[in-house]
């Protein structure tokens, strides 16, 4: 009998030191991706559908940035299946504060959700991060499809909405969707996003594309879009606008 007891208590303990190590490492690896990355990788229902990214950047020279980070971006993001869809750069900012202003905007498709967690977490990812001084970084996704070609200019909103419909005439957006008609924009997404890497405090997305950025800045400049962009940025909590015309994008050697 005492044998047995022996024996118990020695199972019991064996039985805690595992459970133990297993929360350790567990924690570890929470730690290490992240909340936001721990569950895009193993909790998110959707992991294995497409996916699209937004790599935003800011704080290093273009050429730098070009040829130490976008290039290797998409040699990477295309070892997991991917793609870089389409390269922006900044030329107006409109609304926002500067900790909200990006000078790059990069678009990325996933075939999987999962996916760019191996890109995110890789030592060449963090590597092509440390090639550029002065870089600043964040990461968003959303499983919203886009419209697939996108023109010359982008204007951008980064929005954090106020618990409110998002469709309807209850939608912060619905003023300035309202004056899509009197200009050649085209409206080529509309999504919610979610931060990747860190909070990036915003919850959608709305892309209005144009041609020509004259275009772009005469339709945002006029007397009926700025009441618009009024009514939305007194609907919202956060509110980025900004131009971004596209970059020239060279295949990787």
């Amino acid at each position: 009998m005492i044998i047995g007891c022996v024996s118990e208590v020695r199972n019991s303990s064996f039985f805690i030191g595992a459970l133990t190590v297993g929360i350790v490492i567990v924690g570890g690896i929470a730690w290490w991706l992240g909340p936001n990355l721990l569950h895009l990788a193993l909790l998110n229902t959707q992991r294995e559908e497409p996916f699209t990214v937004l790599s935003l950047a800011r704080g290093a020279e273009p050429q730098v940035y070009s040829s130490r980070f976008r290039m290797p971006l998409a040699a990477l993001v295309a070892s997991e299946g991917g793609v870089l869809v389409d390269d922006y750069r900044l030329r107006h900012q409109f609304t926002g504060e500067r900790r909200h202003t990006w000078d790059y905007f990069t678009r990325l498709q996933m075939q999987q959700a999962r996916d760019i967690v191996q890109v995110a977490t890789g030592s060449p990812y963090r590597l092509m991060q440390q090639q550029v001084p002065g870089l600043q970084q964040r990461l968003l996704g959303s499983f919203e499809t886009a419209e697939p070609n996108w023109r010359q200019v982008a204007l951008i909103w980064f929005l954090r909405n106020f618990e409110t419909a998002t469709t309807g005439p209850d939608d912060p957006m619905a003023p300035v969707f309202e004056q899509l008609p009197s200009g050649s924009g085209r409206l080529v997404w509309d999504a919610p996003i979610t931060a990747i890497d860190e909070d990036a405090s915003w919850h959608r997305l709305v892309v209005v594309d144009f041609e020509r950025e004259a275009e772009a800045l005469a339709w945002v400049r006029s007397v009926d879009v700025a009441a618009a962009r009024a009514l939305t940025n007194a609907r919202v909590r956060k509110l980025a606008l900004g131009i971004f015309v596209r970059e020239s994008i060279q295949p990787s050697s």
